[in-house]
């Protein structure tokens, strides 16, 4: 489940939110959703969230966790999030990082795991595949440097290498063919 606290004041006011609390907001969300895929009857009590002897169903089955992964700027709020919280991050191409910064980040954040007393070879780093001139094998190419720089869980975003929906399963098809060579590669 990717969340963010997002940047769109607009939203929070529509929903009568304090923009101001929203990350407040949604480390509770997060906590109280833990809580609640955790055990039932569950009670929660934070600032902005609050239940007791509530049931969640249907929730994971013992010993699985639903995977929580924090978008937005990489702060060090959002360190203490992904490392409290979540399982992992999505860096996205607006923040306009490169690979080396992306490197980085992931090495703090796993330190980040492991201070909190959690495996850091759990983390999940999503980043999405930027468009190399709209070629996918020119994309692509740029696999190996995402998982050395720690990138695990990467993104295809079909629109930019479809012209249209009619194309849309080839290229699937032919990113499905060009992940093989990449099956190895670990994070």
């Amino acid at each position: 489940m990717g969340v963010t606290a997002s940047w769109q004041k607009d939203e929070y006011d529509a929903l009568g939110v304090p923009y101001e609390q929203r990350g407040q907001v949604l480390d509770d969300t997060i906590g109280a959703c833990r809580v609640l895929w955790e055990s039932a009857p569950a009670s929660f009590h934070s600032p902005t969230v609050n239940f007791d002897g509530m049931f969640c169903s249907p929730r994971p089955a013992p010993g699985e966790r639903i995977k929580v992964w924090f978008g937005g700027k990489f702060t060090p709020r959002q360190i203490r999030r992904v490392a409290r919280l979540g399982d992992g991050w999505m860096p996205y191409g607006g923040l306009n990082m490169a690979i080396q910064q992306k490197a980085d980040a992931v090495a703090t954040l796993r330190q980040a795991f492991k201070d909190a007393g959690r495996d850091p070879a759990t983390l999940d780093i999503c980043d999405g595949l930027r468009s190399v001139d709209g070629s996918l094998e020119r994309s692509m190419a740029e696999i190996p440097a995402m998982a050395e720089a720690g990138i695990n869980v990467i993104r295809v975003h079909l629109r930019r290498f479809s012209p249209g929906p009619d194309e849309v399963l080839s290229v699937v098809e032919g990113a499905t063919r060009r992940f093989e060579e990449f099956r190895a590669l670990r994070a």
